[in-house]
């Protein structure tokens, strides 16, 4: 028969693992949202690539997204940039179809 009292282990543990279970949770949904802004912004140069006014596409969809438009060896390149907290997702696409 067991005459120790061990629910107060057990409480130490939840109380150590639930802070790190919780980190974790939010370390996913972050890195999953920005996967879906990035995921976003491609979808918009996708569109941009196929417009005749590639700008106006991308400013239309999101207004935060910094575009730039060049024009290198007669096609059209599109650099977009989006700050969102303190990460910042950059994508550079060369549009073959324009």
């Amino acid at each position: 028969m067991n005459k120790f009292n061990n629910k107060g282990q057990v409480l130490v543990v939840f109380v150590i693992i639930l802070p790190l279970m919780l980190l974790a949770a939010l370390v996913f949904v972050k890195r999953g949202y920005i996967y879906y802004e990035k995921t976003k912004i491609d979808n918009i140069i996708s569109l941009a690539c196929k417009s005749d006014n590639p700008l106006d596409i991308i400013k239309n969809n999101d207004k935060k997204i910094d575009a730039k438009i060049n024009y290198e060896n007669g096609k059209l390149v599109i650099n977009a940039k989006k700050t969102i907290n303190d990460d910042v997702i950059k994508i550079k696409r060369v549009c073959e179809e324009w």
